[in-house]
C-alpha cells in the first residue's frame, strides 16, 4: 500500500452547505438509530494509534455478535472515505477537508495513472448558465428519457457555479470563448463536420444558448493540465490521505440501520477495512472496460475505453448488495470507432488519414456515413432523408453490427498512421489513455502494424477477404458500389459529401477489425440532490454519497464537456454533505 502522506492537521472553517453562493441540497435524516450502533451485552476493546497518515487506526478486538457486519478489526479511518480519484472524486476529497474532517481517498490505479477519465479527457468542464435554460436544455437532450426536475433544477443551479467552486478549493480555471459558433453546414448538412468547441453540441435543441464551458491549465488546457492543477491542490490539503492501488471490493453496512460504516478494499494482496465514521462518497467511475457488462447494459459485443482501463464497473456490485437503484445504465457517450488488435496493448482510437476507406458490419456491407460526426455516440436518425438538424430531430446510437472492418487502400495506408501519435509531452493538445501517456507509438507509414497483423493486408480485394473472413465477391461488390458513387459524387446510400467520396482503389489493399471506443459510460447507482445514493424508492441509504460518471445525470443526449462539469457540482455537494453526517460509534 503506497501512502501519500498529509501532515498538515489544522481544520480550516467556510460556509458548510454553499458552493459559490449556491445553497446545495440538505442532507435527508438519515435511518434511526443511524447514530451509533444498538447496545449489545457484548463489550468492545479498542486502542488508537497515530502511524505515518496522520490518521488513528482503530482495532475492534471482538466482534459482537449482535453486530456481525462488524469487520474483526478496522486497519485505517477516517471521516470521510472517497472512492476513485478522478476529477469527482478530488473535488469531493477537497470540499469534505475544507469543511474540516479527515479524508481518505482511495485510488485503484497507481500513482502515475491517477486522475481517471478526467486526467485524459478533453479538458472542457461544461458551465451552462443562466440555469434556467440550462434546465430547458438539459430536458431536451433527456428527449424520451426524462430526468427528476429536482435533480434537474440541483444539477443547472451547481454547473453554473463551476468556475467559483473551483476556484474555491484553490484550482485557477479560466474562462473560454464563449462565441465560438458551430462550423458552416457541409453540402447543406450541419452534422458532418464536428465542432471545434461543443457550444453547444446541439444547437437545435431548446435552451443550447446555455451552452458554456470553462477550462484549466495553460490554454489550450486539457483534462491533464486540469487534474494536474487539481491533484496539486490535494497534495497540499490538511487531511487528506491519498491511497494508491487500493481498489475497494465491497462496502460496510449496518445490517439493521442500513448505515455504511466504511469501504472494504485490496491493498498489496491483502483485504483491508477502512472506518468511514461520517460517510463514503463513491466516485470510481464507469465500465467501460468491463466487456460482460458493456454486453448486459448496452448489447455491445465489442467496445472499450478511450479514457482510463481501470474503469470495470467495480461500483455496480458494491451498490446492488447495499440496496442502492441504479439508472441510466444503458446511456454511453461514444467516441467513435477503436482498435485493440492485441490485449496486451490499449485501446487505440481510429484516424484514418485519408478518406479512401468505407466500414462494413456484420452483413459485409456499408451501414452508415463513415464521415458523420457522432455526437458523443448519437446521430441524426434517417439523416439522409433529412438532412437538417431541427429541435424535432431524432436521434439514435451510433451503429455497432459486429463484426465491423475498415475496408482502405494503399494511398490511404501511405498518408500517415491510422492511430494518432502519442504527445510529446502529457499536457500537449491530444486526449485518450494511449496518446497522454505514450503508451504505445503506431508508426507513421502503419508498416510495423502490418507486419504484426493487426492489419491485414491483401493484394487483391479477393485476396483480403478470407483473411478477415468475408466473402470474396461480396467484397468487391460493396466496394465497386462505393467506388461508382465516388465516381459520380454522390453517395446514394448514406450522404457522404462529394469531398470525402474517394475511391478504394489502389492496391494493396487493407482491413482492420474495429471496436466501439466511448468516453463514459453514465450509468451507476443512482443520486438525489443532496448526492446521496437513494434505493428503488428513492430513500436515502445513509451514509453513502457518490459524485461524477458513476451514477451520471445524463440519461440521452450529452453536450461535450458534461461529465468534468458534472464532477465538479456534484463532488462539492456530496464532499460537503459527507462531511456534515454525525459520526456513527
Amino acid at each position: 500500500m503506497t501512502n501519500e502522506s498529509r501532515t498538515k492537521v489544522s481544520r480550516r472553517q467556510f460556509v458548510a452547505g454553499t458552493v459559490g453562493g449556491l445553497v446545495v441540497g440538505a442532507v435527508v435524516g438519515a435511518a434511526a438509530g443511524s447514530v451509533g450502533f444498538p447496545k449489545t451485552n457484548t463489550t468492545t476493546e479498542t486502542s488508537t494509534q497515530v502511524q505515518t497518515t496522520t490518521l488513528p487506526v482503530v482495532t475492534s478486538t471482538t466482534t459482537s455478535v449482535s453486530q456481525p457486519w462488524l469487520p474483526a478489526s478496522w486497519d485505517d479511518a477516517a471521516d470521510v472515505v472517497v472512492v476513485g480519484f478522478g476529477g469527482a472524486g478530488g473535488v469531493a476529497a477537497m470540499y469534505a477537508a475544507k469543511a474540516g474532517v479527515k479524508v481518505i481517498l482511495l485510488e485503484k490505479a497507481p500513482q502515475q495513472y491517477v486522475g481517471g477519465n478526467t486526467s485524459v479527457s478533453g479538458g472542457n468542464i461544461f458551465t451552462p448558465s443562466p440555469p434556467a435554460d440550462a434546465i430547458t436544455y438539459l430536458n431536451a437532450m433527456a428527449g424520451p428519457y426524462p430526468i427528476p426536475q429536482d435533480m434537474v433544477s440541483t444539477w443547472a443551479q451547481a454547473m453554473s457555479q463551476n468556475l467559483q467552486t473551483l476556484q474555491n478549493i484553490g484550482c485557477s480555471p479560466f474562462q473560454e470563448d464563449t462565441t465560438a459558433e458551430l462550423p458552416p453546414p457541409v453540402n447543406g448538412v450541419s452534422y458532418l463536420t464536428a465542432p471545434s468547441s461543443f457550444l453547444p453540441e446541439f444547437s437545435a435543441l431548446p435552451g443550447s444558448d446555455a451552452a458554456h464551458e470553462i477550462g484549466d491549465g495553460a490554454p489550450p488546457g486539457r483534462g491533464y493540465d486540469y487534474f494536474q492543477d487539481l491533484l496539486a491542490q490535494v497534495n497540499k490539503a490538511s487531511g487528506i490521505t491519498v491511497m494508491y492501488q487500493t481498489p475497494a471490493t465491497g462496502l460496510i453496512q449496518n445490517g439493521q440501520t442500513g448505515e455504511i460504516l466504511g469501504v472494504q478494499a485490496t491493498s498489496n494482496g491483502k483485504t483491508i477495512n477502512i472506518k468511514a465514521s461520517r460517510a463514503v462518497i463513491l466516485t470510481l467511475g464507469g465500465y467501460e472496460n468491463n466487456q460482460q457488462m458493456l454486453r448486459d447494459y448496452c448489447q455491445l459485443s465489442s467496445g472499450g475505453p478511450r479514457g482510463t482501463p481501470y474503469n470495470t464497473g467495480d461500483g455496480i456490485p458494491m451498490v446492488t448488495k447495499v440496496g442502492a437503484a441504479l439508472w441510466h445504465m444503458d446511456n454511453i457517450s461514444g467516441s467513435g470507432y477503436g482498435m485493440q488488435p492485441d490485449p496486451t496493448q490499449p485501446f487505440f482510437a481510429l484516424s484514418a488519414p485519408a478518406s479512401g476507406y468505407i466500414f462494413i458490419g456484420a452483413d459485409g456491407a456499408r451501414f452508415v456515413n463513415e464521415t458523420i460526426s457522432a455526437h458523443h455516440g448519437k446521430i441524426p436518425f434517417n439523416y439522409v432523408a433529412n438532412p437538417t438538424v431541427t429541435a424535432s430531430t431524432t436521434w439514435i446510437p451510433y451503429p455497432a453490427p459486429f463484426p465491423v472492418q475498415i475496408i482502405f487502400d494503399s494511398t490511404t495506408c501511405q498518408a500517415g498512421p491510422m492511430s494518432a501519435l502519442p504527445n510529446a509531452t502529457p499536457s500537449a493538445s491530444g486526449f485518450g489513455w494511449n496518446v497522454v501517456h505514450g503508451l504505445y507509438t503506431w508508426s507513421k507509414d502503419n508498416s510495423v502494424e502490418i507486419a504484426k497483423g493487426w492489419i491485414q493486408q491483401g493484394a487483391t480485394l479477393q485476396a483480403l477477404a478470407p483473411l478477415i473472413n468475408r466473402d470474396p465477391t461480396l467484397l468487391s461488390s460493396v466496394v465497386a458500389k462505393y467506388n461508382s458513387y465516388c465516381a459520380a459524387g454522390v453517395d446514394a446510400d448514406f450522404g457522404r459529401s462529394k469531398t470525402s467520396l474517394v475511391p478504394v482503389v489502389n492496391p494493396p489493399f487493407y482491413a482492420m477489425n474495429l471496436v466501439y471506443l466511448m468516453f463514459n459510460t453514465q450509468g451507476g447507482a443512482k443520486r438525489n440532490t443532496s448526492a446521496q445514493v437513494v434505493d428503488a424508492n428513492n430513500n436515502p441509504i445513509p451514509k453513502l454519497y457518490s459524485a461524477g460518471e458513476f451514477g451520471s445525470i445524463y440519461s440521452w443526449e450529452y453536450n461535450g464537456g458534461g461529465n468534468l462539469g458534472e464532477t465538479v457540482a456534484f463532488g462539492a455537494i456530496a464532499g460537503q454533505n459527507a462531511a456534515k453526517e454525525t459520526p456513527w460509534g
